[in-house]
């Protein structure tokens, strides 16, 4: 666990060094003509030393929030407040250990850890905690969504739940599956829910017929993707774009159709976009990838990083 752990603070870190347009010692894999990224450490800045960065979010007060190991730090550019679980007080987070932020679509901020999920108030600057439903069981928070409809859904390794909003409690999804173990990321669509696994691989939830289908088998898409590991699912532009043990997977005219892979020696654990441009992580490595003129995308870009600057 404290490798996998280590891993995805690999990736986040360097994401986290974005947000900030900073940077550390990167060795570049020039493929085409780029701009080469620079990462510097944010430790003694942002208030992030000896601890692991497990995930990051901008707020829309221009505040950006550091999941960590050691507790939930807010950095508004020049100085930063962290966050620490008080077993005395109900309205602190419930675990220093924060493993997922959510902004949702008005605005909220909600905190996945170890112990349970909470949502940030503002006004009184404390926390809201989100228990499970008649029961004392706390979860450990791994992944939160908001599907399209924007009910939230909440990933533990081996269940989902969603946010009843009458009672402000967590409800299971489908009592009646037996999901995976290690599940790791969640991805909602109208018809289907994606979910990643550690080394299960990967599933689709039917909404519809509450089944739950493995892509290494057969499934109401016909869809199947191989390998054991899937960290990260996004669709962009209509294009799905997959994290997965064998690289970078892209779709470019649907999931019936023979996938373009870019390759990485370890897992992509995330991907991101901005305007003609894909951003991919694994623990060790960032892709860049940047559309053409005739729409495919092209790598321009891949950094190796030496991950022991990474946490220094």
């Amino acid at each position: 666990m404290k490798k996998a752990v280590r891993d995805y603070a690999g990736w986040l870190f360097a994401i986290t060094c974005l947000f900030v347009h900073t940077a550390v010692s990167s060795q570049e894999l020039t493929v085409a003509p780029s701009i080469a990224h620079q990462f510097v450490s944010l430790n003694k800045v942002a208030g992030v030393a000896d601890t692991y960065i497990l995930d990051t979010v901008e707020d829309n007060y221009g505040f950006i929030w550091f999941a960590s190991s050691s507790g939930l730090i807010r950095y508004d550019g020049y100085s930063s407040t962290v966050y620490h679980n008080d077993v005395n007080n109900d309205s602190s987070i419930p675990s220093n250990v924060v493993r997922k932020l959510l902004l949702t679509k008005n605005g909220d901020l909600l905190v996945g850890t170890l112990e349970g999920l909470a949502r940030f108030d503002r006004q009184s600057d404390s926390f809201v905690r989100i228990p499970v439903h008649n029961s004392a069981v706390k979860i450990d928070v791994v992944d939160i969504t908001e599907a399209q409809d924007g009910e939230i859904l909440a990933l533990a390794s081996d269940d989902i739940y969603r946010i009843d909003t009458e009672m402000q409690t967590l409800v299971e999804l489908n009592k009646n599956i037996r999901y995976p173990q290690n599940m790791f990321s969640l991805f909602d669509e109208s018809e289907r829910i994606w979910i990643g696994t550690y080394n299960n691989g990967g599933y689709l939830y039917d909404k519809t017929t509450r089944q739950l289908f493995p892509l290494r088998g057969q499934n109401p898409w016909s869809f199947a993707l191989s390998g054991d590991v899937l960290r990260d699912i996004k669709v962009i532009d209509g294009q799905y774009w997959l994290g997965t043990d064998a690289g970078l997977i892209y779709y470019q005219n649907g999931l019936a159709e023979e996938p373009i892979v870019f390759p990485t020696s370890k897992p992509v654990f995330h991907i991101s976009s901005r305007p003609g441009h894909i951003i991919a992580m694994s623990s060790s490595e960032l892709l860049e990838l940047e559309i053409n003129r005739e729409g495919n995308y092209d790598l321009v870009s891949q950094s190796i990083f030496d991950a022991g600057g990474l946490f220094s």
